[in-house]
């Protein structure tokens, strides 16, 4: 038990930190984003690798922008992490069930550990479990 969501996401990932490494570890973050949950990354000794929404496409996760930053993070850090808000925050974009399981075969295939937040709010409690990342 925990004060909250994200004080767990922050318990978990710092088990994942490996600070004596030779590279940090890297967590995939969305961009817009606020910035605490940067803030906090950066005090467990991580690296904060940014994916960037597809405003276009109304803030919509894109595959392909997540291999991109990946793919950038080779040789800056160790990525272990895929950080996701469902609902966007601060977008509040509901990301489409095509796109939740895009991103959950693309986490597993790089074998990231999918770090998951829900948004406490009419809109995102009213989600089937489809729609909050979870595949049964």
């Amino acid at each position: 038990m925990t004060s909250g969501s994200q004080r767990s996401l922050m318990l978990v990932l710092k088990m994942l930190v490996h600070n004596q490494a030779s590279l940090l570890t890297g967590v995939l973050t969305a961009v817009p984003a606020y910035s605490y949950f940067k803030m906090m990354l950066q005090r467990l000794g991580t690296t904060v690798v940014p994916y960037y929404l597809d405003e276009e496409q109304g803030w919509a996760m894109e595959v392909e922008e997540l291999r991109r930053a990946l793919q950038a993070s080779k040789g800056v850090c160790n990525p272990v992490a895929l950080y996701v808000i469902n609902p966007g925050n601060p977008t509040g974009h509901v990301q489409s069930r095509k796109c939740i399981e895009e991103v959950i075969r693309f986490a597993a295939k790089e074998r990231l550990m999918r770090c998951i937040r829900k948004v406490c709010s009419g809109r995102a409690v009213s989600l089937s479990p489809i729609r909050r990342f979870c595949l049964r």
